[in-house]
């Protein structure tokens, strides 16, 4: 791998953090629900619903996502139930995504040759940045984890 395409990933991966932490919209119902689960968890040892580390839980209207409230765990006992704490995990696993996607990209070697380079790059930002990703990104961390294991 060429040192200017390992940069540019690099860039890209730093420029993705940069840009989901400038946007501040307010908590969504299930970005709640899944914190909230956590911080229960971290407190208690038992959901919302007093079960005791489930394996499956249940909401006000919904099943929220068991992958998404353990990955929230750490976060929310560093950072605590706030934005910054239920979001992070999101903004982090979203910014993996598209690095990995760049790297698949590189490493199926569609653009070997130097002529394609430069759509290597296009292509890399047009996924990277693109605003289906990051609101995906950033409000739904169960379909992102799953993008990231599937790209992974």
């Amino acid at each position: 791998m060429k040192k200017i395409h390992l940069l540019f990933i690099g860039a890209i991966f730093l420029l993705n953090i940069f840009l989901r932490f400038q946007i501040n919209s307010p908590i969504t119902y299930l970005e709640a629900t899944e914190g909230y689960n956590s911080y229960s968890l971290l407190l208690t040892g038992k959901d919302t619903n007093s079960q005791a580390w489930p394996l499956t839980f249940k909401g006000e209207a919904n099943y929220p996502s068991i992958l998404a409230i353990y990955t929230r765990l750490p976060f929310v006992k560093l950072l605590g139930l706030d934005n910054l704490g239920v979001r992070l995990p999101a903004i982090l696993v979203g910014s993996l995504s598209s690095v990995l996607f760049l790297l698949w990209l590189y490493q199926t070697n569609i653009f070997a040759s130097p002529k394609r380079e430069m759509e290597f790059l296009l292509i890399g930002l047009l996924f990277a940045f693109s605003p289906w990703l990051i609101s995906q990104n950033i409000f739904n961390l169960a379909d992102t984890l799953a993008l990231t294991l599937i790209l992974g």
